[in-house]
């Protein structure tokens, strides 16, 4: 799960939206991890 940074409200998105963006080539979009697989959600 990620997370688009400077936003007024926080966009999440899944790691399939991720890699469609990189391999569209999109510039200045970045990505924060807030959930990796295997991590305990509290």
């Amino acid at each position: 799960m990620f997370k688009l940074p400077m936003r007024a409200s926080p966009v999440f998105v899944n790691d399939v939206f991720v890699e469609r963006v990189r391999k569209a080539g999109l510039r200045n979009v970045s990505f924060e991890p807030v959930w990796t697989p295997g991590t305990a959600i509290a």
